[in-house]
């Protein structure tokens, strides 16, 4: 009981982060996210329901065809982790991102460890995990079906803290647990991979390289001392288990199917398509004012301290999240998971916004107050866009259109969508429709032409909508199914 009441606000935070992530799979058994949440989902089921990992992906799946046609050609942490939930625990709780989120709580534990290791402060690891309970941008991802990337973040968190606690004790044990973290998030999205070995290699040098450097103003001096052995070695060790865990997860999946043309035709294929929405290149609005300007002068205060732990972290961090302005421009296919990225950034900037607010108040008592009320708005401001998002939340497929898709599954029919409603700005996604109805992803327009009565059915999913000359085109054929606006007829 003295442990639980020690750590009572700890248990408080990941039971409100608890709750946000459940929230979509207690409010609806329909799914809520979008194509890559479906693409999961669906990949994950097959594989639950066959125990095949090289069986061939169903062909309403958003990605079969450009991106892969054999569930062995997507990374398999996230696959085989939700499969094996959806064998025990059933899909409800996979569907809406329920057992991702669950690595989410997890990761928020050992972000709480990690702070509180990184700055020897429990009220800034506190602070820290509260204000990624709330991460805006995190949900963003995770409802909105970026499983991958969400899944690799999560992992991210205990590699960075045992690689810490590896640096700082030189623990055989705690190198053997970066390289199983290392290995999932490998095996989850190659490029947080890559940002998670760049965090790391930063904090080796903060911790290992600069740990006696002091820059001596106003003349800029480095006084580095001498590497150790055992630093070296650390390196070669942090080297080495990045190599395992790259090739070991990237070169089968580049390797299998379709994937072989990974360097060419998949690169062209995320070029210029532009999958972010415009407010998340404003960090002023995502990530609120207070993390934005308090979070820079924590960096600048750092400098002023020269604090390298956290400097380690936060140095290569701003490198990343900056490359869209100097080396890869939004219209090149990097700038997506750049922007992605930006949602594990905002831990950095939660960190040293809180570093700086606690040295703040130990400095200057009397700022107390002040400190703690800038903190507080930055809680609610994430808070309140936390909570437009999840007023949001909806069905991607409404009751009427499921019914339909499961009438033309009974009936095993070759049909035709009319996606005539609008999905944007919203959790409508017509996929589910096709995913629900067996159907086939290129089967799929806006409005009614002369040449989908070659399918032998047509379904409307608004036949309010349509136009005096769409209604023409249904004349004398049989409408077989009506429910709600949703309409199948059957061509002859």
């Amino acid at each position: 009981m003295g442990k639980i009441r020690q750590n009572i606000l700890l248990i408080l935070i990941l039971a409100i982060n608890l709750a946000v992530v459940l929230y979509p799979t207690f409010l609806t058994p329909l799914p809520v996210t979008q194509t890559d949440g479906l693409t999961y989902f669906e990949t994950s089921k097959q594989l639950a329901d066959t125990g095949d990992f090289f069986a061939e992906l169903q062909d309403f799946i958003p990605a079969k065809g450009d991106e892969a046609t054999h569930i062995n050609e997507f990374l398999p942490a996230p696959i085989v982790y939700m499969a094996g939930f959806i064998k025990i625990f059933g899909e409800r709780i996979v569907i809406n991102g329920g057992a991702l989120g669950i690595l989410l709580v997890l990761a928020n534990f050992y972000l709480y460890l990690l702070v509180k290791k990184l700055t020897g402060s429990r009220n800034i690891a506190l602070i820290t995990t509260l204000f990624n309970a709330i991460n805006f941008r995190l949900y963003f991802l995770l409802f909105g079906g970026n499983w991958a990337n969400v899944c690799a973040m999560a992992f991210s968190i205990p590699a960075i803290y045992y690689y810490l606690e590896y640096l700082e004790k030189n623990k055989k044990s705690s190198l053997i647990l970066v390289s199983c973290s290392l290995i999932l998030v490998a095996g989850s999205h190659t490029v947080q991979f890559l940002f998670t070995i760049c965090l790391m290699i930063g904090l080796w040098i903060g911790i290992k390289v600069l740990k006696n450097a002091r820059i001596k103003l106003p003349e800029i001096k480095f006084d580095l001392g001498v590497l150790g052995e055992k630093t070296i070695s650390t390196i070669i060790y942090t080297i080495l288990i990045s190599v395992v865990a790259f090739m070991a997860t990237f070169i089968p999946f580049v390797l299998a199917g379709t994937r072989t043309y990974w360097v060419s035709e998949w690169i062209d294929y995320l070029k210029f398509y532009d999958k972010v929405p415009q407010f998340w290149h404003y960090g002023i609005i995502t990530d609120g004012p207070v993390l934005i300007i308090l979070g820079f002068a924590g960096f600048i205060y750092a400098f002023y301290k020269q604090n390298w732990k956290i400097l380690g972290l936060a140095i290569p961090s701003f490198i990343i999240v900056n490359l869209t302005n100097f080396l890869v421009p939004d219209e090149i296919w990097l700038s997506l998971f750049v922007y992605r990225y930006q949602a594990f950034h905002f831990i950095i900037l939660t960190i040293l916004t809180a570093y700086l607010a606690f040295e703040m108040m130990k400095s200057v008592p009397k700022l107390k107050k002040i400190c703690f009320a800038i903190l507080t708005v930055g809680v609610l401001w994430q808070a309140a866009l936390l909570g437009l998002l999840v007023a949001e939340i909806e069905p991607a497929i409404t009751q009427d259109e499921l019914a339909s898709a499961q009438y033309l599954n009974d009936l095993g029919a070759d049909f035709w969508l009319v996606n005539n409603i609008s999905g944007a700005s919203s959790f409508r996604s017509y996929e589910w429709i096709l995913a629900y109805g067996d159907g086939n992803k290129e089967n799929v327009s806006t409005s009614i032409t002369e040449e989908l009565f070659d399918h032998d059915y047509l379904m409307i999913q608004d036949g309010t909508v349509l136009s005096q000359d769409e209604i023409k085109m249904l004349e004398g054929i049989d409408s077989v199914f009506e429910q709600g606006v949703v309409s199948i007829y059957k061509n002859d």
